[in-house]
């Protein structure tokens, strides 16, 4: 399946940002991460919805994967604050679309 996204944040880029990428499997470890409460409780009040537990893995472009590497460079986005023994991350809105060649 073929999936663009549109990298959205209203609070700090005024911009959208289009990458297409092709779903591809993870090491499954991602939903250990947005199931722990602290997460899930922040994304609920700065996105407004429960996350699903795991994540959606792209294969980019090397041209989209260096647009989308910029824009995480610039330090945009809702900051995650970690309990003790996480690191902080960012949480970006996007719009996943699909369509099938």
């Amino acid at each position: 399946m073929n999936t663009q996204m549109r990298a959205l944040d209203d609070s700090d880029y005024n911009g959208v940002l289009i990458v297409k990428g092709i779903v591809s499997t993870g090491v499954n470890e991602g939903k250990y991460f947005t199931f722990l409460p602290w997460f899930r409780r922040q994304v609920k009040e700065i996105l407004g919805f429960e996350p699903y537990p795991g994540t959606l893995n792209l294969l980019l472009k090397d041209s989209d994967y260096r647009r989308l590497t910029d824009l995480f460079n610039k330090s945009l986005g809702y900051r995650v604050f970690p309990e003790d023994g996480y690191f902080p991350g960012r949480l970006y809105k996007a719009i996943i679309m699909s369509s099938m060649l």
